[in-house]
């Protein structure tokens, strides 16, 4: 029986958690859709970050409390869906490693004023367009407002009511 509500005390500690880190990854999406324009925007690429990491985490292997399972990656609406598999997808590929198929590195050959020819090197990699973020915060939305209600439900579990 102990071993039961340990189980369910660390289920209702995980839905804190995963509840705490959907909504930093609500508010870096908010402050990306207020103030960022355009993708050479210096906080595009940080805000993304922050973005993916942050919506990710809940459902990632990690260690004590492990990823979310079932349910929690479920959306009724196709869009939202399609979100949730995108950044999931995107912070295995792009943020937490660097695969080569969607990171690439191009070299180009530029004239200085000189007359010498140098090579010109930069790193490409997915990102998202800037007119995806607001499906991005409702996605947010919606798993942090599921998430935080199924803590609520179990905070009795926290204290020690909940043994």
């Amino acid at each position: 029986m102990r071993n039961k509500i340990d189980q369910r005390k660390l289920y209702a500690q995980q839905l804190f958690v995963a509840t705490s880190d959907i909504h930093e990854a609500t508010d870096a999406c908010q402050l990306l859709i207020e103030n960022v324009r355009n993708k050479n925007h210096p906080l595009y690429r940080p805000l993304l970050t922050a973005i993916i990491i942050c919506y990710s985490r809940p459902f990632t292997k990690n260690k004590g409390y492990g990823g979310l399972k079932g349910k929690w990656h479920k959306f009724k609406s196709k869009e939202l869906q399609d979100v949730h598999e995108t950044l999931l997808d995107m912070r295995k590929k792009v943020i937490a490693h660097s695969d080569s198929d969607v990171c690439k590195v191009n070299i180009e050959m530029k004239d200085t004023p000189f007359g010498k020819r140098v090579p010109s090197i930069s790193v490409v990699s997915q990102s998202l367009p800037l007119n995806v973020f607001p499906a991005v915060l409702r996605t947010c939305r919606d798993i942090g407002d599921r998430l935080e209600l199924e803590a609520l439900n179990k905070e009795d579990l926290l204290s020690d009511g909940g043994h």
